[in-house]
């Protein structure tokens, strides 16, 4: 029986790393594979568009891209650059605060200085959306101005 405790504490560790760094793998191939549709489908539709005479169509930005992580849909709801920061920016805030309040209800507030690093992290990328700001564009929202 002590035999089976001890198998099943190791394989809590082994299951949360595997687990963990499966997520991150299965992003990234099933978007490499999603990206290598559109571009088989661009592919064709260009071929086709050669072989009846048609202008050329042009190719999209989003498959011109070599950043794995950008995805087309980003571009569709809305999401330009220095929202990215601002959606990271409280992310990252919001970790380090809820790592402060868990290690300081813990009982050692003298560790709770560690939480620092990622509200530092979060600020800093709030503090580059607002120093950047946003050029105005139809149809996307504008920061208020202080």
């Amino acid at each position: 029986m002590d035999d089976l405790r001890h198998l099943l504490a190791l394989l809590i560790p082994i299951t949360a790393i595997v687990g963990g760094l499966s997520i991150p793998i299965l992003y990234i191939l099933t978007h490499y594979k999603k990206r290598q549709l559109l571009l088989e489908q661009n592919h064709k539709e260009r071929m086709l568009a050669l072989e009846k005479g048609i202008e050329l169509p042009p190719i999209p930005a989003a498959l011109l891209s070599r950043d794995v992580f950008d995805s087309p849909e980003d571009h569709h709801c809305g999401w330009d650059e220095a929202d990215k920061y601002l959606r990271s920016g409280i992310t990252w805030l919001f970790v380090g605060l809820a790592l402060a309040a868990v290690v300081w209800l813990k009982n050692e507030p003298e560790h709770a200085g560690w939480a620092l690093i990622p509200i530092a992290v979060g600020l800093a990328k709030l503090l580059f959306y607002r120093l950047a700001g946003k050029r105005a564009k139809p149809g996307t929202h504008q920061p208020e101005q202080v």
